[in-house]
């Protein structure tokens, strides 16, 4: 039975739920802001190195492409 429809359960139920949920977008925020600073990184160095030249020059293709020390979800490589 859902919490809203059961007396004899208690709010602090739905307060539990609600702090998990929060842990949760709080680790996702972390990591967004992780993966932001890495594009962002991928994006300065490109814009000093090599904007415009040939692909297999791109410094954000060859930094996907290597290993991370420290991953980061939703990217491959590190952040030059």
């Amino acid at each position: 039975m859902a919490l809203t429809e059961d007396q004899g359960r208690s709010c602090l139920e739905a307060r539990t739920i609600a702090a998990e949920h929060l842990g949760a977008v709080r680790e996702k925020t972390a990591e967004l802001r992780k993966l932001k600073a890495s594009l962002a990184g991928f994006i300065r160095a490109c814009d000093g190195l090599c904007a415009g030249g040939p692909g297999p020059d791109c410094v954000i293709l060859q930094g996907m492409a290597e290993p991370s020390p420290e991953p980061v979800p939703g990217l491959r490589g590190r952040a030059q």
